[in-house]
């Protein structure tokens, strides 16, 4: 079952005065192919999304990514209703979010999705140690659990030693620190994350990355994350939706996303990166099955092994690459043919 369900899902920004007719023409027009330049010209309406329909299944985490006004941002904000969609459905594990009565959409926010703002959004009169307790505090825990909490996502993000410090006595890499450590600490089954890293310097950016993956790879939480950055995207996603224009032009794995681009704006994302660096061998690999045979002389690699570091293996030939587990157990094979998406 999906953990997030987005169903034909529109948003339209409109001039107050006259939101209703202004809305509906520029609906009108978005459903005759018309481009939002030529939306905004006639109607004074911003499309910002439109028929957006995305499942996003339990425990994955799935790279959202665009150009500047793809209506990315707006897509996430939409999930926890700090934005109101113009029309569509929002489910989460079945629950049409859009129906929800107040308090259970603040039960929603406090005890099931969290979110992870750009801007660290952290308060500055709060120490470290009380930002990252606030959500467990709104959801009314007793102190002896808010403090476990907040001391054991203190150290999980690596800020042991600043538990006093105030948001101004911080790098922006430990206010970011501080801005995850909050969201998870209220265990939520979903995390939202809007372009969370773009602030950073490369060196932190990486290091946040990496962080992020090795907290996730011990959680099962849904983790729907926001970048204009196609290399982010792949690293961080096991599956990318690309944004623009307010649609969704491409939805599928890494390897899905740079071995078939489906237009030349994806084409060029694709050869201006450093994917190969990012693909993993458990990404490339078919599945063994009681009928697949390994090659005798197959070449074999670690299921987390980049691809970069598969070419390096296997220098100018070609072998059949046998992927195995933490425990060299044999599970899945990548053919020769795939390797042929890499670039020279």
């Amino acid at each position: 079952m999906s953990e997030i369900t987005l169903k034909d899902i529109t948003k339209v920004f409109s001039p107050v005065h006259q939101r209703r007719t202004a809305t509906e023409a520029a609906r009108a027009m978005a459903s005759t192919g018309a481009s939002k330049s030529e939306i905004l010209g006639a109607t004074g309406c911003t499309l910002a999304l439109h028929n957006i329909n995305l499942n996003i299944a339990e425990a994955e985490r799935c790279a959202i990514m665009g150009i500047s006004g793809s209506g990315k941002s707006t897509l996430v904000r939409l999930i926890n209703r700090l934005i109101e969609p113009t029309s569509g459905q929002i489910l989460i594990k079945g629950d049409n979010v859009l129906t929800m009565p107040r308090d259970t959409l603040r039960h929603l926010r406090r005890h099931t999705v969290s979110m992870v703002f750009q801007s660290f959004a952290l308060f500055p009169h709060k120490t470290v140690r009380e930002n990252i307790a606030y959500g467990l505090v709104i959801q009314d825990k007793d102190k002896t659990t808010i403090s476990e909490q907040t001391e054991k996502w203190v150290h999980a993000v690596g800020l042991t030693g600043y538990e006093s410090a105030h948001p101004n006595e911080l790098s922006g890499g430990m206010r970011q620190r501080v801005g995850l450590a909050r969201a998870l600490a209220i265990s939520p089954r979903i995390l939202l994350m809007d372009e969370p890293f773009s602030a950073l310097d490369p060196i932190t950016r990486t290091e946040m990355q990496d962080l992020l993956l090795a907290l996730a790879s011990n959680l099962s939480i849904t983790i729907v994350f926001i970048t204009h950055d196609f290399n982010e995207a792949l690293k961080i996603g096991q599956r990318i939706a690309i944004l623009n224009d307010g649609k969704i032009i491409a939805d599928g794995t890494p390897r899905d996303i740079v071995s078939n681009p489906v237009n030349e704006d994806i084409r060029q994302f694709v050869q201006s990166t450093h994917w190969p660096g990012h693909i993993l061998a458990k990404e490339l690999m078919e599945p063994l099955s009681a009928n697949t045979l390994t090659a005798k002389n197959a070449l074999c690699v670690q299921m987390d092994e980049t691809l970069n570091s598969i070419l390096r293996k296997i220098g100018k030939r070609m072998p059949q690459i046998t992927v195995v587990d933490e425990t060299d157990r044999p599970i899945g094979i990548i053919a020769p043919q795939v390797l042929n998406i890499a670039p020279d």
